[in-house]
């Protein structure tokens, strides 16, 4: 289990709580996300503007998860995330993505 901050942050005259997330739950979320975006992009046809849109959020919270849980992640979570977003993702291209 990796931590996020459990102290309290201070952002200007807001006080911000924060919380602890652990691998588990990073990555149901970002499943829960991943499906909400692809599903969001089949309201609009194939090849439309929005369509297109929701696919590249939804790879782009991958590439969120992956740069996030490195180190970490699971095979089969990485298979699985990634098939979400029904884009091939090797692992040289999303080095070279992250650089």
């Amino acid at each position: 289990m990796f931590e996020i901050s459990t102290q309290p942050m201070l952002m200007g005259e807001l006080e911000q709580p924060s919380i602890s997330l652990d691998y588990v739950t990073i990555t149901r979320r970002t499943e829960e996300k991943i499906q909400s975006l692809m599903t969001g992009s089949q309201a609009y046809p194939a090849g439309h503007f929005t369509h297109t849109l929701h696919q590249i959020w939804a790879f782009g919270v991958y590439m969120g998860w992956d740069a996030l849980t490195a180190g970490c992640q699971t095979k089969e979570d990485r298979e699985r995330l990634n098939a979400l977003t029904r884009f091939p993702v090797s692992p040289e291209l999303t080095q070279a993505v992250l650089r």
